[in-house]
């Protein structure tokens, strides 16, 4: 490869970020909109959950890409208490915007008592998630901080190496749970923790954001997309052995994701950036939708049973997605042109 095409690759990495990220952000959020819709097709699958990793790559990438730039020990724990003010306000907004719907589909919460309530309230908050999908933010959070203070005595390496042992606790919660006797799930499932929503799940894609902050990878074209064919590949394979010996549980978390989440992110990253005059409006609607659609899909399934009949699946994409717009749209003009300022928290 010449020295040329290095440099114009290099100076069309991803650290010029760019409206792409804006607009991949947006894709996103609708993907995983349909993903809990329940209309992604079969063979679409795989690519669907694609999309939890690459918005951990993306979020780790663009904190430790700043992080990495600060030489001053001060200066990196302020960009780490901005971080996570940032995303605790935007937590704690959705969580009381979304109280009354949260109270209404957890009401086993206040069955044993107030003690009983106030633990299970606790956990949610603290660990689990509080609202509907927003397991998301906290593992972004916990994990940051975790990989921000293990990199002071770990290196890349040992990172990665234990992420990656945390990450078989989500494989075994997810698509590898049928590997486990009766008697393992049970001591498995002691904590009353989904690892595959939670840290175990996040830390992996932590590491690999914050990797490729430090240390850009940047590979040729064809050697980029031969990798990500030959990998998506055995992703489907994967995806398919698992459907054949039933061993799954849940469907969040598979092995294949490991190599081909950050190489696809890499090829968007070496990508020519888009042209998009609203790509600033994409990526802060995309936050709002990710925060308040899968509390709107239970909460039209709920409806559905309560009145006797069965929701429509694309009917329920279709209203959530047309809800999420709508609010979205409406919380980004009062904050910015009405200058209602505690709706800057909501994304």
């Amino acid at each position: 490869m010449s020295r040329g095409h290095v440099k114009a690759m290099k100076d069309n990495y991803i650290q010029q970020g760019g409206a792409k990220f804006d607009i991949l952000k947006f894709v996103l959020a609708l993907i995983i909109v349909s993903l809990h819709s329940g209309i992604i097709p079969k063979w679409l699958f795989p690519i669907a959950r694609l999309a939890v990793p690459l918005f951990f790559i993306m979020t780790s990438y663009f904190f430790f890409l700043k992080v990495s730039n600060l030489y001053d020990d001060s200066l990196r724990k302020q960009a780490l208490h901005r971080y996570l003010k940032r995303n605790f306000q935007l937590y704690l907004f959705w969580s009381v915007a979304l109280l009354p719907a949260v109270v209404l589909m957890n009401l086993s919460w206040f069955q044993n008592g107030a003690m009983s309530a106030i633990m299970n309230i606790f956990k949610a908050f603290f660990i689990s998630e509080f609202f509907p999908a927003s397991w998301f933010i906290l593992s972004a959070i916990y994990s940051v901080i975790i990989v921000f203070y293990l990199s002071r005595w770990l290196s890349s390496r040992w990172l990665l190496l234990f992420s990656l042992l945390l990450y078989c606790l989500a494989l075994l919660d997810s698509n590898y749970g049928g590997l486990l006797s009766d008697q393992s799930r049970i001591i498995f499932n002691m904590p009353g923790i989904r690892y595959s929503l939670n840290i175990p799940a996040a830390m992996i894609w932590i590491v690999m954001g914050k990797s490729l902050a430090e240390r850009p990878v940047t590979l040729s074209p064809m050697l980029l997309y031969s990798l990500i064919a030959i990998i998506a590949i055995v992703y489907y394979l994967e995806y398919l052995t698992i459907g054949e010996y039933g061993i799954s549980i849940h469907s969040d978390c598979f092995i294949m994701t490991i190599p081909l989440s950050p190489l696809i992110f890499i090829a968007i990253g070496q990508s020519h950036d888009i042209k998009c005059k609203h790509a600033l409006w994409l990526r802060k609607s995309s936050i709002i939708i990710y925060c308040l659609h899968l509390t709107l899909i239970l909460l039209i399934s709920y409806s559905s049973a309560y009145f006797g009949f069965e929701s429509s699946k694309p009917i329920s994409f279709i209203i959530t997605i047309f809800t999420c717009i709508c609010v979205a749209s409406l919380i980004i003009f009062l904050r910015e042109k009405k200058n209602v300022t505690l709706l800057s928290f909501a994304y």
